[in-house]
């Protein structure tokens, strides 16, 4: 199951598919007691039980920051991730280490930062994205 899970000061991001995962989940939220409940008990029902969860999961972990989640579910192997506001994106380490952002230059709008092609070849590098024409015969020019 994938979803967001709201923090004290932000929103992550997991992806629990295993039941090693699912069992992960129940260490890092303190929520033991799940394991025997019968809407969570297979991935199907955890599935058909999706808001359930949400709730019962959140009912605890509200009061933790981001951090201290992020931390408890990695220690646990749970995919999980942070979900960033759109001025956190371009600074993020994995953003920066992946090199996902490359600065162009627009001669209307000035400094871009856009997303680079998610396949790379060393053989055949992509070359730079062309700029949008600033007139396209519909009535939207720049």
């Amino acid at each position: 199951t994938y979803r967001a899970l709201e923090l004290r000061d932000g929103f992550i991001a997991l992806a629990v598919v295993t039941d090693a995962q699912w069992e992960g989940v129940l260490r890092a939220t303190g929520r033991a007691e799940l394991r025997g409940d019968p809407r969570f008990a297979t991935i199907g029902e955890r599935l058909a039980h999706l808001a359930e969860l949400g709730s019962e999961l959140e009912a605890r972990v509200g009061a933790i920051g981001c951090d201290e989640m992020l931390a408890r579910l990695t220690a646990e192997d749970v995919p999980c991730a942070p979900i960033l506001r759109l001025e956190e994106v371009p600074n993020f380490p994995q953003i920066v280490a992946s090199g996902t952002l490359v600065e162009s230059r627009h001669p209307a709008l000035g400094r871009l930062l856009e997303p680079r092609p998610p396949v790379r070849f060393d053989a055949t590098p992509p070359a730079p994205s062309a700029v949008a024409p600033a007139e396209t015969g519909l009535g939207l020019g720049a």
